[in-house]
């Protein structure tokens, strides 16, 4: 089988942007093999303060630079969501994705 990365690239971009609008129910396979539906955002106002990535501070108290962190790499097809019925962060795989539905947009 033949994936066009460019094809996924674009698809993965517009899911993002889908997540960053509001909810998106996502129909994917798991690793073992079994169906997922997961309702997940991007929007930062949907996400439990607790829960929001933290910043990376730059420089410390004494305005001195932070060498920056390198994170691990991922495979840029993966997409870290946060689950709003479990209230959790998940990830899937774009190319398990089975259907995907964009929910009534929040972003105000």
């Amino acid at each position: 089988m033949i994936i066009d990365s460019d094809l996924i690239k674009v698809g993965v971009a517009t899911i993002d942007k889908y997540l960053h609008e509001g909810i998106v129910e996502v129909h994917f396979t798991k690793k073992d093999g079994t169906k997922r539906v997961m309702n997940c955002t991007k929007v930062q106002h949907l996400i439990p303060v607790e829960k929001r990535p933290k910043p990376t501070p730059t420089i410390d108290d004494q305005g001195n630079a932070l060498p920056l962190v390198e994170k691990a790499a991922r495979p840029w097809q993966l997409i870290t969501v946060f689950d709003v019925d479990k209230q959790e962060w998940r990830s899937f795989n774009y190319t398990t994705i089975i259907a995907i539905k964009a929910h009534t947009q929040t972003t105000s």
